[in-house]
């Protein structure tokens, strides 16, 4: 990330509203290319708002694309506003190892974990939850699966193959791999 951007973000941290926020996750969607190289300075971005204490995702109602993609964080904790994880939000993060996903979040987009090699833990509080395909792709350490929902509920993900390649049994709320 540029160093003038960075001074910019630390020195007005503060200064940031809902209007400025949403203006600057705007641009990273938007002009991503512009702004930055690639999802790894977005994830630059994020990590220094963590770092300098602000909540990336404190006025926005989605995980961004890239949000964390590539981070050496070993977890991160979802907001219970959150409605929407886009792709490629948490991919690649080699260090996380579990994920709750509050009761709000009703998707999970496609390779939106995609690659998280020690992921074993994950918890859906939603019943309702769609997940996508490949939302988990290349996660094949996943050993526990909560899932507050029924089997037959469970049941209509297995068309949409989240988990490529881990096979998933399922009891009434708890699934096993």
């Amino acid at each position: 990330m540029r160093s003038e951007l960075k001074e910019f973000i630390k020195s007005n941290i503060d200064l940031i509203d809902t209007e400025t926020y949403d203006e600057f996750w705007h641009r990273v969607y938007v002009d991503a290319t512009e702004v930055f190289n690639d999802y790894f300075d977005v994830c630059s971005v994020v990590e220094f708002l963590i770092d300098c204490g602000a909540n990336p995702l404190a006025n926005i109602p989605n995980v961004p694309p890239g949000f964390l993609c590539g981070s050496q964080r070993s977890e991160f904790i979802i907001p219970e506003w959150i409605k929407r994880i886009e792709y490629n939000a948490f991919a690649s993060m080699p260090n996380l190892t579990s994920m709750r996903f509050p009761a709000s979040v009703e998707y999970i987009m496609l390779d939106a974990f995609e690659s998280c090699r020690n992921l074993t833990y994950l918890e859906f509080c939603n019943p309702k939850i769609k997940l996508q395909i490949s939302s988990f792709m290349g996660c094949h350490n996943i050993q526990h699966i909560i899932y507050h929902g029924t089997k037959e509920e469970w049941a209509s993900y297995q068309g949409e193959i989240p988990f490529y390649d881990c096979k998933v049994k399922c009891t009434d709320g708890e699934l096993l791999l």
